[in-house]
């Protein structure tokens, strides 16, 4: 919880400055305030060490702080006094939804499970009949739960062990697409040595196995040798047999 005024104003700047970082970086910064001692505040030695991360921060940026009288500085004086006169519509009976809902955004550390959003849902004084099943299915179909959620064993990708010797004796290779038709090709050819990620690269017309074998021979055994390996999805184009005897070469 912020108490002093200053500390409110540094936060201000420290927000704006890191929400437009990619923007400012490299370039001239100039913060008009009608808070002075901002200026003393950059230069504290004894600070606490929240405002010293805040401070180190900023120095990130080429930053100039100058004073200005909020009756001269207009726009940023008159958005520093805007309330918001917005009430929040009524909750309707007749849509559970809107109560869950409601209930669940109303608390910031975090979403319940179904039994704890049902024991919230009967300590706020509502019931309807189909209360568990509309909560069941509320916390199965959150959006942010699926995204952010513990994920189990099943859903992990088996890691496998990757033997690497030398540079070049390991590639992976894939096709990126689809693109817009440029020069008549469609497709973009690549392959990624994974000990130095050395990349090739090569736009085609077509992703049959005839093109893998010219991007290989051409591009890959001629200038690097014969690799030891071929990583691929296993698509198609990659397991065939014209890849086969090439392989078996």
């Amino acid at each position: 919880m912020l108490k002093a005024t200053t500390q409110k104003e540094l936060l201000a700047i420290v927000f704006a400055l890191d929400k437009f970082r990619q923007y400012l970086l490299g370039t001239k910064v100039v913060v008009y305030s009608d808070h002075a001692a901002l200026k003393y505040l950059m230069t504290k030695k004894d600070a606490k060490p929240r405002l010293i991360r805040w401070i180190l921060l900023l120095q990130e940026f080429d930053l100039e702080i100058r004073d200005k009288c909020g009756c001269k500085n207009l726009v940023a004086d008159h958005l520093s006094r805007i309330t918001s006169n917005e009430t929040p519509l009524p909750l309707r009976d007749e849509f559970p939804d809107e109560h869950l809902f409601s209930l669940i955004q109303s608390t910031p550390w975090g979403h319940f499970g179904l039994s704890r959003t049902l024991r919230k849902v009967l300590e706020c004084g509502l019931f309807w009949l189909t209360m568990s099943h509309d909560c069941y299915m509320f916390c199965k179909s959150c959006e942010r739960c699926q995204k952010t959620r513990n994920i189990s064993q099943k859903n992990q990708m088996p890691q496998n062990v990757i033997l690497i010797y030398e540079v070049f004796d390991v590639w992976g290779i894939d096709f990126m697409c689809p693109f817009p038709v440029s020069f008549g090709n469609v497709y973009i050819l690549l392959a990624v040595d994974y000990v130095s990620k050395w990349v090739e690269v090569k736009a085609t017309w077509s992703d049959d196995a005839k093109t893998i074998i010219e991007f290989l021979k051409s591009n890959v055994f001629v200038r690097f040798g014969v690799p030891r390996a071929l990583i691929s999805d296993r698509g198609t184009h990659f397991c065939n047999k014209m890849m086969e005897a090439l392989l078996k070469k």
